[in-house]
């Protein structure tokens, strides 16, 4: 049970490859959790597919908050699309909005029925 979330991260080579020891410690868990990593000439992209996203709650994601807040936010972009609330923003942090795998979040909600099926009757 609980809110899944997928999560898209990107972040520039340098300011990640210039990690400390100790950031790198601190977010080795959550990085573990990723289901895609990629590696480009200009950085890194990262993602979790249908993880329970409470980034203010477990202390391995808030540790990774901590050292994204440590960055400039030119330097990396971290979207959480949540389908339940899709225009929530919360999570989100980062500009680095020309990155290379063109990392954004879509908000499409739709409802659909067919006005005319093989058997109706109205109400």
């Amino acid at each position: 049970m609980g809110i899944r979330s997928d999560v898209g991260l990107c972040v520039k080579r340098n300011p990640w490859d210039s990690l400390t020891v100790s950031q790198r410690e601190s977010i080795q868990q959550v990085m573990r959790w990723a289901n895609v990593s990629r590696e480009h000439s200009q950085g890194y992209l990262f993602a979790w597919e249908s993880v329970k996203w409470y980034h203010t709650d477990y202390d391995e994601i808030k540790a990774l908050y901590r050292v994204l807040d440590e960055l400039e936010p030119k330097d990396f972009i971290l979207i959480c699309s949540t389908p339940e609330y899709p225009e929530d923003n919360d999570a989100d942090r980062g500009d680095w909005w020309d990155n290379p795998w063109d990392l954004r979040k879509i908000v499409d909600v739709r409802l659909e029925f067919d006005t005319q099926p093989t058997e109706t009757t109205e109400v």
